[in-house]
Order: structure tokens, then sequence, then C-alpha cells
């Protein structure tokens, strides 16, 4: 996925229904199930939707004391290793290009319209993307792995391309009345295309507002995936208030986050949308797929930790990593994969604002001690997520430089 896609795609949810007509700004970049390219669109099939009452507030445990400040880092200046796969990005042309393991660069789109997201099959490593075709239409393409065989599957406002982990089905949100899948209009809220060729399936319906009596506006729910669990049964989701189009825009703390039964269709909310002061914008699913990991990175949320748990048995939460210290040490975490040998995460720190250094640590059940990976040089008040190769053994973090010509990589 692109770099820049998690934050503007979690802005666009708090700007609320009119941010789809505005979407013409850089959206989102989520992973997209593969699409047969011989696919016809049959008849719309959606089941009703259950939806489990609200848990009370979560009970929070808080993280565990810190004897000392994380060790002084001095950034590496070296090469890494090789990566464990292609890298696939959205360049500087708005086009999809992809790095070999041997660093070369290949271009593979080569379209009228700017690129904003896309996804890679982790069953064929056939490509899907989101093609900007105009301010308010988008189009939802598929191509082979050398960006061949092009097909257009859809025309519409979408954002959060997302593969499930065995490739057959790619979930995305539907962000604006009009799209259409074919000759199946798609109505607003959350949809699977199967790799298939099966029937386009709604899995979640988008709560519009209502308008009370009184003219009060009594706000709907949007929705956009975020994550598939490990196995597949479980979609986590990214939610926030709808007030509908004519309403001013909002911002990013009123993202919340609920998780969705593949198997029922019931939906558990984990964060309730609408300013919880505590944010999850980097959500990670854990290997076994009955916790959810948050990462914070700077400039987000004030009152969320650093890093914290959601167990989604009682949607209780657990504070692991404290986001500032008495002494003006401040911690954020870009990213965080959780993995079967413990939580791997890039920490950024700085003290009084000005960045200390940087490095990609791991523990296992006490986050306070903490094992230096490797060192990294990047610009921590830059807040971008990692990308994380699919199986963890490698990571891609973003440094953002100002060139002498003003801009920026």
């Amino acid at each position: 996925m692109s770099i820049q896609r998690l934050f503007a795609g979690l802005l666009c949810m708090a700007l609320l229904a009119s941010c789809a007509a505005r979407s013409a700004a850089p959206a989102v970049n989520t992973p997209v199930p593969v699409v047969s390219t011989s696919m016809s669109v049959p008849t719309v099939v959606s089941s009703p939707i259950a939806t489990v009452p609200l848990a009370p507030s979560p009970t929070i445990t808080p993280a565990p004391t810190v004897p000392s400040g994380p060790p002084t880092i001095v950034p590496t200046q070296q090469r890494g290793a090789d990566p464990p796969g292609p890298i696939y990005y959205i360049d500087g042309r708005q086009q999809l290009s992809r790095v070999a393991t041997n660093g070369t660069i290949e271009q593979l789109t080569d379209e009228i319209g700017n690129l904003i997201d896309f996804d890679i099959s982790p069953a064929d490593s056939s490509i899907a993307y989101l093609l900007f075709a105009a301010p308010t239409k988008m189009l939802l393409v598929q191509v082979d792995p050398q960006g061949k065989k092009r097909t257009e599957i859809a025309t519409g406002v979408f954002r959060q391309l997302m593969f499930n982990p065995s490739g057959t089905q790619l979930a995305f949100a539907v962000d604006l009345a009009g799209a259409k899948a074919g000759d199946t209009e798609l109505s607003l809220g959350v949809w699977s295309l199967p790799a298939d060729g099966g029937p386009i399936t709604q899995l979640l319906v988008n709560t519009p507002p209502q308008t009370a009596a009184d003219g009060q506006v009594i706000p709907g729910l949007r929705n956009a995936p975020a994550a598939w669990s490990p196995d597949g049964k479980q979609l986590l989701l990214y939610t926030a208030p709808d007030f509908g189009p004519d309403a001013p825009a909002g911002d990013i703390g009123v993202v919340g986050l609920s998780v969705l039964n593949m198997a029922n269709g019931t939906t558990t909310e984990l964060i309730p949308p609408g300013g919880n002061p505590r944010l999850c914008l980097v959500p990670v699913w854990n290997s076994t797929g009955d916790a959810i990991y948050c990462a914070t990175p700077y400039g987000v949320g004030d009152e969320t930790p650093a890093l914290f748990r959601i167990n989604l048995a009682d949607q209780t939460q657990t504070e692991l990593v404290v986001r500032a210290s008495e002494s003006g040490r401040t911690t954020a975490v870009q990213g965080v994969w959780a993995g079967n040998n413990g939580i791997t995460a890039l920490f950024t720190y700085n003290q009084n604002d000005a960045p200390v250094g940087a490095a990609f640590e791991r523990f296992t059940s006490d986050p306070s001690k903490r094992t230096v990976i490797a060192s990294a040089k990047i610009v921590p008040e830059f807040s971008v997520p990692v990308l994380w190769a699919p199986d963890g053994r490698g990571a891609v973090s973003y440094t953002h430089l100002t060139l002498p010509t003003n801009r920026e990589v």
C-alpha cells in the first residue's frame, strides 16, 4: 500500500459524507483482492446484518513502569539487507511501480489519471488499484502481475481496497452514491468482490443520518475496511459518524474501530466513533486473531498511549507503552508487527520536541524489556506508517528529506 494512504483515508472518514466528493486529494491506499478478468457481475447478494449491542466503557490496564528510559540510539548508515520480496509503491507520477529484490525498479501502469490506492493478491500477485478518472469518479481496475490484461471492474468513489489473506475476496468501501459494478448499483457501505467471478456482496450497510422532529441531525455511521484477521474470518473496520453531506468537516479524532464477523455478519464495537480520546489509527492483528495492537505516531491523540492492546474477547484495553515521561521525553510508535516470536515495532523518541533517536525494537511479554534490533534514520515528527513484509521478516520505514529544490522525498 502507498505510504500516505492510511492517514489520508482516516481523515476522509472524519470529513463525513462531504469528503467523498472532495476526494480528488490523495485518498486511501489499501490492499485489493484479485478479481478474475473474465468476471461478470451478477445480482447483488445481501443478507441482514445483525449488530452486537455496544459494550460498556472498556477496562484500561495501565502500562508497566519502565525503570529507565530507552537506550541511546545512534542511527546506522549502512544499506540494509535485501527485502524478502518485491516492494510496490505509487511513484511521483502517481503510477504503480515495483522494486525487485535486486533493486531494479519497474513501472507497471501508465494511466492517464492518478492512482491513489492498490493491493496485491496473496494468491497470484495480480493487482487491483483505484484510479481517479474525474474529481468525483474513480475506476476500480485489475491487472496481471506485470501490469497487463487491464480490466475495469467498477466505477464510483471507493477506498480501503483490501484482499483477504487467501486472495479469494477483495473488500472495499463505497463512499458516494452512484457506484456501479457492471449493471449492479453499489449502495454505501462495505462490499466484497470474489476472485472467482461469483456474486459481489454487500458485507455492511452504512447507516444514514436522520433528522429529528426538532430539526436536530441524528448522525449515521460510515464503515471502511481496516485489516483482515489472519484467518480471514473477521474484518476490522474503521467507523465514523455521518452527519450528512452538508455537515462541517470533522477531524481524525472521530474515527472509531469495530470488527465484523464474516460468518454471521455481526459487528462488535471496540472503540466508539465520535470524539473518543483514545484512538487506534494503526491497528494490527496478532498472529492468533484474538487481539488488536494499536500504534500511535507523533501528533495523534495526546491522550492515546504510544502502544496499547485490545482484547477481542471482552474489549478490554491494556496500555503497553506510555506516550510521555516527566522528563519531557516523548515516545511514539510508527508501526507494529505482532508475530509468534513477540512484538516488533518502530519506536521514535523526542526530547523536549527535538528528535533524539529511532529504532526497531522487540519485546515478548514485558514491554519495558525491549531489545533494539536495528536503528533507523528517520524524521520522527513526520508521522507515517511502516510497511511490513507479509510474514514480518522485514519492514520499510519512510525517510522525510527536503531537497534544495524544496521537493520532498
